[in-house]
């Protein structure tokens, strides 16, 4: 629907019917929002979906999540980037001319193969977090302020250092052009006998962190083994285990019938079984909003809402209104029904 008010599952009432179907969906009860959300979701699959859900004022953009952007391609949650390509969550403005770039703008350029890198940071080269007024540097970490670095980590406002040393402009030349041309002869050779010359991002054995700890995980789901066949770590520990002290049916449906006691209560997770607390902020923020106590623990409600994401991962796929072929997030294996753009500005009420 476009430019429409007081309305309920596209059907339109006046503002004074609005406010009392709205009272009568009783928002304030768990029970009750959990039909309404099965309720909502069998909604939104008997209705058309653009080919890209969330990109608006785009030019030449090929992505998801994607605004203000043009010259782009196989681009995911981005705001205002130009002439990059591979590049995700620019949730600052603006990155230009960056590649296989990770987090997160902020005016930067000339990024490539780096993640956590921004604000006015330029001709940045596989590395992570560096930033602000970072320039000319390569295969770093941390590099705060710096310029003109090569090898280095924690360094703070240098310029032209090599594996944290300083040198004159002419020796740091000389020095960063004999490293680079005995990277492209002599690569680094990871647990898996994989080759790294000059111009590749970290091996990720070098990541402190497990693969199924991480975000990762959510986005590119792997078991085990694939995980550890692309040189990842996997944590095989048992998550820690509170028993609950609550049970789930236990919880209260309505926030009028909780009491401050829930907070002294380990309650059980609905979905997993697992225990989790309430604590004070969150109780009184669900009191300004009148709305009940989650009956599902902080993870498996993060689950849920990130599931509603889709990944970033582009699909050939077919409009369900006129066949004309498309590109879109939405793989063909899935529910939604997706329209090309100009069928969908037709469905518009």
């Amino acid at each position: 629907m476009r430019g429409v008010s007081n309305a309920i599952f596209n059907v339109k009432y006046s503002k004074e019917d609005y406010e009392r179907k709205v009272k009568e969906l009783e928002l304030f009860s768990w029970k009750k929002l959990r039909e309404l959300k099965t309720k909502a979701e069998a909604f939104w699959l008997e209705n058309p979906y653009r080919e890209y859900t969330g990109n608006s004022l785009n030019l030449n953009v090929t992505g998801d999540y994607v605004y203000g952007s043009k010259n782009s391609k196989n681009i995911y949650i981005c705001d205002e980037v130009e002439n990059c390509k591979w590049t995700q969550f620019m949730t600052v403005p603006t990155a230009k001319d960056c590649m296989d770039y990770s987090g997160w703008g902020n005016n930067a350029s000339r990024i490539y193969e780096c993640c956590v890198v921004g604000e006015n940071a330029d001709s940045i080269y596989f590395s992570e977090d560096c930033w602000p007024d970072t320039m000319n540097v390569e295969y770093s970490a941390w590099s705060i302020a710096g310029k003109n670095n090569f090898g280095c980590v924690n360094l703070k406002r240098k310029s032209y250092c090599i594996l944290n040393k300083e040198y004159s402009k002419d020796e740091y030349e000389k020095l960063k052009a004999k490293i680079i041309e005995d990277m492209k002869i002599n690569p680094y050779i990871d647990k898996l006998g994989r080759k790294f010359y000059y111009g590749e991002f970290f091996p990720p054995e070098f990541s402190p962190f497990y693969y199924n700890r991480s975000n990762a995980m959510r986005f590119f789901p792997k078991t085990k083994e694939e995980a550890q066949a692309m040189g990842y770590q996997w944590d095989d520990s048992a998550d820690t285990i509170h028993t609950p002290t609550m049970k789930s049916e236990m919880i209260p449906d309505t926030l009028a019938d909780t009491s401050d006691d829930i907070l002294k209560e380990i309650l059980e997770c609905a979905n997993c079984g697992g225990g989790y607390r309430v604590v004070k902020g969150e109780l009184d923020l669900l009191s300004k909003m009148n709305l009940p106590i989650p009956h599902e623990c902080p993870r498996c409600r993060e689950n849920r809402r990130f599931a509603r994401l889709k990944p970033p991962k582009l699909y050939n796929r077919i409009c369900a209104k006129c066949n004309k072929d498309m590109i879109t997030p939405f793989s063909p294996d899935r529910p939604e029904i997706v329209y090309c753009v100009s069928c969908y500005q037709g469905e518009f009420l």
